[in-house]
């Protein structure tokens, strides 16, 4: 089982998951990441999903040919252009297709002066507009009632950053086959610049999830000995 997070935060969005694991060299590769980020002339689309690896990319790669066909100089791209062509592909790619491969998907977009949004698709419940706090893949784990706990709208990008780090953190410990962290944040798109968002690295992410276990240690002190 897999993690796939989507946070809206004051001024923008978080991605998180955890990673693929390389079957050959037991490593990460990039191939591997389940979030992706696909820039566009005007503004960006992102992703992040559980379960089928095979069926995510194919829909993925739908919707980015759709998307650049219709971005073009002559036509400015906006969210709602984004979320229609979203739906569309997914409803195309599974209308027909009983006993095709699950998907959970989340999708995020960014229009500079538009801001951004988040969609999501289970499989299930169809293709929506995200709500505030979702984790796709995890089912109804307590970790993740208890974490949703930890989530405000209100937070900094920079400190939804660390709820996410240490959500997919939490997961790796009690969820079979989740490994690894990759995190984008997506500040609402407010510029004209299209590629604004902070995809962390490795070595960011483990300084941050370092400070927080730290914390975490200092805290279970303070409520062991008073």
């Amino acid at each position: 089982m897999t993690i796939a997070l989507g946070m809206r935060i004051g001024d923008g969005l978080i991605f998180a998951a955890d990673r693929l694991l390389s079957t050959d060299r037991h490593q990460f590769i990039d191939r591997n990441r389940k979030v992706t980020v696909y820039p566009l002339n005007h503004g960006a689309i992102f992703f992040a999903f559980a379960d089928s690896p095979v069926a995510a990319k194919e829909v993925r790669q739908k919707i980015e040919t759709r998307l650049v066909a219709l971005d073009t100089p002559d036509y400015s791209l906006s969210i709602a252009d984004i979320g229609r062509m979203t739906e569309t592909v997914i409803n195309e790619v599974y209308a027909n297709r009983l006993g095709s491969m699950p998907l959970q998907l989340l999708i995020g977009g960014t229009v500079p002066g538009e801001g951004t949004q988040m969609w999501v698709y289970d499989g299930e419940g169809g293709f929506n507009i995200g709500g505030e706090f979702i984790i796709l893949g995890a089912g109804e784990s307590s970790l993740i009632r208890y974490l949703e706990a930890a989530y405000s709208r209100r937070d900094s990008l920079e400190i939804g950053k660390d709820v996410a780090i240490y959500l997919i953190h939490q997961a790796e410990q009690f969820i079979p086959g989740c490994k690894g962290i990759d995190v984008i944040a997506i500040p609402n798109a407010e510029k004209s610049e299209t590629e604004d968002w902070d995809w962390l690295g490795e070595d960011e992410i483990a300084a941050r999830l370092e400070r927080i276990i730290s914390r975490e240690k200092d805290l279970l002190r303070k409520i062991v000995t008073g």
